[in-house]
């Protein structure tokens, strides 16, 4: 966001309304994108927006200061930094994690508190790149977004004003002429914009939120500043033709680039380009120009607070629906309405009394004291939220559920020993969760499919009829998804940049009998069952997995289109190693994506193309592939939402229509039966007739909002080797 109310290129104006105007239609634009009003998918480009401004006008000023005084005065350039950008953001720092202790889930606290300690330090950045959160994916498969997440912005430009003012006082003190400066400047966007380009193919997350990949967009802004007076010597009409263009690109940016666009990289020339040529246009240009557009009083209004509603609006949003669920466009409308409001009292009352304090302006060392005061009271509201957080606990016990008795041990035709791991878990299952071994064990006569649907159909009967949360739910609502399966840390489950096929092998690695599953994480979540049963019975598991890339070749609506390219390069990978070291049985798994874009008759009928390619050429290497239907795909976390209803956890069942679409499970079925695959749904697992369960017992069934954890996955052992062991029996005869 910018943050210097005066532009300061030396020959120009100090106060140019255009700009102004331009700040307000970035901030419209993030506004929209984030309340998801209209067409404008790419709405962020707002921010690219905000970046060239920021460039131009710091480097403006401080251009003007070293032809003024032949230097710069770094210690009271931070100082009106300091001034300007903490009172604002440290009050709504504070403001969100009060308020997250009504509004967002017990279960999240810790997390918004951990998140506002890296927006009070300006780092948030780092934080949410190490997190790997796709922030133009809408953060689409996150547990919960962060209602801080809006801060990235703010921490690139101010990493950006510790750095770059460093660098002119250097130039400055070196001597260097305005040409001098320029190339510096050329070289460092010229360096920065290949590395944008570049990660955006290879790491887009670390792309987006970092400043080498996104200085580019400031130093554009800077360049523009360097050439100061120079742009007026294009004619006036040529510059104002040249600023509507600018105008009509930032616009179709922010319709064109969607979740599916490769974003940052060349995708944000366009925004930033655009700037550049409204910013060029200047106030000297013919009156039709589009500063007359920009400098209309609304849009003035909105520029001078447009830094209170960006920190405003994003919280306003996350937190209302942490606390009252998806929101329609009419409550929308009312939160960000509300948020207009708070952003307009603390514009008043809190900004410009404190950016204009002629007392704090006299001694810089005032407004570093001042600061600190506010840098204290931030960290500590932060450490407060994290370390006083709600503990979330039921009342009462559950019973275990046990799907198969444990009366008498079963010893393998093969003579492989019965093991097990040192916490109670299987060995290989990753987990750090005890789990009860009858969830696991097997008897001297291994049950049917049938038998076991039969045993849990009780128990699936009292999971979609118990309100009590039990005292000792596994993983209990604290874990908040932290029990990660060994594919995560093993590095088997691959990240964007990679699509070479890694395998990883489970169980015994000369094992007679040799099984793959392949697919995402909704894949790697059947890894500690798979792992449990090959320990016991001296099989062996092959692990093929990548984030986010379907075991089905399907692009969903919402995939960036690298993404789409690296898929399908790794399911390549993966035909080829399975083709070089064959195995018996292939499980394919994906979370159901069309659930992402909306079930329609058309993303049905693409998810079952989908599969039939894929599991067709999976066959191709001799192996039976058999496609493992998904889980139930939940609404919102469970965890969450059983965190606020202790006593009332039928409020969090799943409603089976919507997360096992019926139209998908069917296109699935057709799939298997057209390219001969079989095909194992899962659904009478987890669901009744019309509802699915998110506990059985003591168990947890998600550890987020879209996977199973891995009790649940140990619990159902017993159904997975009997689907297995049906599988075999089959194709041996």
């Amino acid at each position: 966001m910018p943050t210097q109310n005066q532009t300061n290129t030396a020959p120009l104006v100090t106060f140019r309304p255009d700009i102004e105007g331009l700040r307000a239609l970035a901030v419209i634009l993030v506004v929209v994108y984030h309340a998801h009003f209209g067409p404008f998918k790419g709405g962020l480009v707002g921010v690219d927006v905000f970046f060239v401004v920021s460039g131009f006008l710091i480097t403006s000023l401080l251009l003007r200061e070293r032809e003024r005084t032949g230097t710069i005065a770094l210690a009271d350039f931070w100082a009106r930094r300091v001034r300007r950008l903490l009172p604002a953001s440290t009050l709504v720092v504070v403001t969100t994690v009060i308020a997250a202790r009504w509004m967002v889930p017990p279960i999240l606290l810790e997390q918004v508190g951990r998140d506002a300690l890296g927006a009070v330090g300006f780092v948030i950045n780092l934080v949410f790149a190490h997190r790997a959160s796709d922030y133009l994916g809408g953060q689409l498969l996150e547990a919960a977004p962060s209602p801080l997440l809006h801060f990235w912005s703010l921490a690139v430009e101010e990493q950006f004003y510790l750095v770059w003012p460093f660098v002119l006082w250097g130039l400055a003190r070196l001597g260097a002429r305005l040409r001098g400066t320029a190339l510096v400047i050329g070289a460092l966007a010229g360096a920065s914009l290949v590395a944008c380009i570049v990660y955006t193919r290879t790491s887009p997350v670390w792309a987006f939120y970092l400043l080498p990949t996104r200085a580019w967009e400031l130093l554009a802004g800077a360049a523009l500043a360097v050439l100061g007076t120079r742009v007026h010597r294009v004619p006036g009409a040529a510059r104002a033709a040249l600023g509507w263009i600018g105008i009509g690109g930032i616009v179709l940016a922010s319709l064109v680039i969607s979740e599916r666009t490769a974003f940052p990289g060349y995708a944000a020339l366009l925004p930033v380009v655009s700037t550049v040529a409204i910013i060029a246009t200047g106030t000297a240009a013919p009156r039709w120009a589009p500063t007359s557009l920009l400098s209309l009083r609304p849009l003035q209004w909105i520029g001078a607070r447009s830094y209170a509603i960006y920190l405003w609006h994003w919280p306003a949003l996350i937190l209302a629906e942490a606390r009252w669920g998806a929101l329609d466009a009419q409550q929308r409308v009312l939160v960000v309405s509300a948020s207009l409001l708070l952003a307009t009292l603390s514009h008043a009352l809190v900004e410009d009394p404190v950016r204009h304090s002629r007392w704090m302006a006299a001694r810089p060392i005032r407004s570093y004291v001042g600061g600190v005061g506010l840098l204290v009271i931030g960290l500590a509201a932060s450490a407060l939220t994290i370390n006083t957080g709600t503990t979330v606990v039921g009342k009462d016990t559950a019973a275990v559920p046990v799907l198969v008795e444990t009366t008498t041990t079963f010893t393998p035709d093969d003579g492989a020993p019965e093991t097990s791991g040192a916490s109670g878990a299987p060995p290989g299952t990753g987990s750090s969760t005890t789990v009860p071994a009858t969830t696991a064990a097997t008897t001297t006569t291994r049950p049917t499919t049938q038998d076991l649907l039969e045993r849990l159909e009780p128990l699936l009967l009292n999971a979609v009829t118990t309100d009590v949360v039990p005292a000792n739910l596994t993983p209990p609502l604290s874990a908040g998804g932290a029990d990660l399966p060994l594919p995560y840390s093993d590095g088997c489950l691959l990240s964007n940049g990679k699509t070479r096929a890694q395998a990883c092998t489970y169980g015994d690695p000369r094992g007679t009998v040799s099984i793959a599953i392949v697919g995402d994480s909704h894949a790697a979540q059947w890894q500690p069952a798979l792992a449990s049963i090959a320990e016991r019975r001296g099989w062996r598991i092959v692990f093929h997995g990548k984030r986010r890339c379907g075991g089905a070749e399907y692009d969903f609506a919402s995939d960036p289109a690298g993404i789409r390219r690296e898929c399908r390069a790794w399911r390549k990978s993966v035909i080829d190693a399975l083709t070089r070291e064959p195995v018996d049985l292939v499980l394919l798994v994906a979370l159901r994506y069309p659930i992402l874009d909306g079930v329609t008759d058309e993303s049905a009928s693409a998810w079952q193309r989908a599969y039939e390619t894929f599991g067709g050429r999976l066959r191709t290497t001799g192996a039976i592939v058999a496609l493992l239907g998904d889980a139930p795909f939940p609404t919102e976390w469970p965890g969450a939402c059983l965190s606020r209803h202790l006593e009332s956890a039928t409020t969090c069942l799943i409603d089976r229509e919507r997360g096992e679409p019926a139209k998908l499970v069917a296109a699935e079925q057709q799939a298997a039966d057209a390219a001969d695959l079989a095909y194992v749904p899962t659904g009478d697992w987890f669901c009744s007739d019309d509802r699915c369960a998110v506990m059985i017992g003591n168990i947890n069934l998600y550890r987020d909002n879209n996977h199973i954890s891995i009790p649940a996955a140990l619990f159902f052992v017993p159904l997975l080797e009997a689907s297995i062991d049906q599988l075999l029996s089959v194709a041996e005869r």
